[in-house]
C-alpha cells in the first residue's frame, strides 16, 4: 500500500512512473485466493501499470520468482527505467538483489540491513528503524519516511456512524483495531495487552 500511495501522489509533470503488479497473492502465509486492488487503486493516474505473472515463489529468502512474465528485466529494458522504488524488510530481496546497474531506493519498514552498493537510499518508515540499521549502512543512506496516509473518502464519517449502529454500538463506545494480513503466524497479542493494560 504504501508504494502505491507514494505512486499515486508523485508529480507525474516530472515523472513517469511504472507500477508493476501481480493479481496472484504472494503465497507465503496468506490467502492465495484474494481478490488484488492493486490494478483498481492505481486506475485513472498517468502510471503505466504492468501487469506480470509468475509460477511460484520460494518461501525462504531471497524468495526468489520463478517464471516471472514478463520479467522485471524486460521491462527495464524495453521502458529505459532510471531508479527503481521496492519496499521490504530491508533485505535486498528477488529481483531486486540482482540488479547491480541501476540506483535503488529501498522502503525499509523492518529495519534489516542491506549493504547492496547500488541501494541509493534507505527510506526507512520511523527513527527505529534506522537505528537498527545504523552499524551497518552508512549514515548519509539512511533517512525516515513515515508512512503516508490518505484523508478518508467523502461520506465516510456517516459510513462508520451507520456501521457502529449496525453492530450496536453507542455513540460513547470506543473500538480499537489493528490493521495487517490475518495470518496467525504474524499475530502479536501486543495490542490486545496495551488495550488490557489501558482498560
Amino acid at each position: 500500500k504504501m508504494l502505491q500511495v507514494f505512486a499515486k501522489h508523485m508529480d507525474f509533470a516530472k515523472y513517469e512512473v511504472y507500477f508493476m503488479y501481480s493479481a496472484k497473492a504472494r503465497a507465503i502465509g496468506g490467502n492465495n485466493e484474494r481478490e488484488d486492488g492493486r490494478k483498481f487503486y492505481l486506475e485513472n493516474t498517468p502510471i503505466h501499470l504492468i501487469e506480470h505473472s509468475f509460477e511460484s515463489m520460494d518461501g525462504q529468502y531471497p524468495y526468489i520468482v520463478r517464471g516471472m512474465k514478463p520479467s522485471l528485466f524486460q521491462v527495464l529494458k524495453e521502458n529505459n527505467i532510471d531508479l527503481l522504488v521496492t519496499v521490504s524488510s530491508g533485505y535486498t530481496e528477488f529481483p531486486f538483489n540482482v540488479v547491480t546497474d541501476l540506483p535503488i531506493l529501498n522502503i525499509n519498514i523492518f529495519g534489516s540491513p542491506a549493504v547492496q552498493e547500488n541501494i541509493r537510499y534507505h527510506l526507512c518508515v520511523s527513527q527505529a528503524v534506522a537505528d537498527r540499521i545504523s552499524g551497518i549502512v552508512p549514515k548519509e543512506k539512511i533517512q525516515i519516511v513515515y508512512v503516508p496516509t490518505e484523508a478518508p473518502p467523502a461520506g465516510s464519517e456517516q459510513w462508520g456512524k451507520d456501521l457502529r449502529q449496525a453492530l450496536g454500538y453507542k455513540d460513547t463506545d470506543m473500538v480499537f483495531g489493528r490493521i495487517g494480513r490475518g495470518v496467525d503466524s504474524i499475530f502479536d497479542p501486543i495490542g490486545i495487552r496495551a488495550f488490557q493494560k489501558a482498560v
